[in-house]
């Protein structure tokens, strides 16, 4: 698939926003000020994906070697929220090549009965044990964490299954995760910046 077209939009957004809001007042803009370091290369992307195991979403890669990878400050590029991580960057949340291989378990078919029956060992166990640690973070199999949205919010990515490439929302307090409604990384971020245009 062609991505170019909406690189294209997104460059040509992103300076927008950029000049609208000079005073970073847009949620997180104060944390990223629009920036991001220059593309990643395709060999890169390779070198990640072969190291864990995984084939990274196409939209998501094309962002990467197109738009930007990482950014100046902590928490990196210019994005939603407080930005988007550079690739590998993982943020607060332990990831290992085993847990972005496994299977996704959060899906935007996910009832609040299915989370309370997924997570029923979070107050049967002790949160220091080592059962617990392991329970928890299966959770989060086959997603890779992108940024953070404040706290113990986390914005991640869905590597496979049926929303693979759609961006998922988790909480690490363990209230349920929700996906968000675009259907791929470019769009999410196109969202953004459109939501940004309206409310700097």
């Amino acid at each position: 698939m062609d991505f170019e077209p909406q690189l294209s939009r997104i460059r040509s957004k992103l300076a927008e926003a950029a000049r609208r809001d000079p005073d970073c007042k847009v949620f997180g803009a104060d944390i990223h000020r629009y920036r991001m370091h220059p593309p990643t290369t395709p060999q890169r992307v390779s070198e990640f994906e072969a190291l864990h195991g995984i084939r990274l979403p196409e939209p998501y890669v094309a962002f990467l070697t197109g738009i930007g990878h990482g950014g100046p400050g902590h928490f990196g590029a210019a994005g939603p929220y407080y930005g988007v991580y550079a690739l590998g960057q993982f943020g607060f949340m332990p990831t290992t090549p085993e847990s972005l291989s496994a299977p996704c378990r959060i899906t935007s078919a996910l009832t609040e009965e299915d989370w309370i029956r997924m997570t029923d060992f979070d107050d049967a166990l002790d949160p220091d044990s080592a059962e617990y640690g392991r329970r928890y973070d299966a959770l989060f199999d086959g997603l890779m964490s992108i940024g953070t949205r404040g706290c113990n919010a986390q914005t991640m990515l869905a590597l496979n299954g049926p929303d693979r490439g759609r961006i998922v929302a988790i909480d690490q307090d363990l209230n349920r995760p929700s996906v968000d409604r675009e259907a791929h990384f470019l769009d999410w971020y196109e969202a953004w910046l459109d939501r940004s245009s309206k409310n700097p």
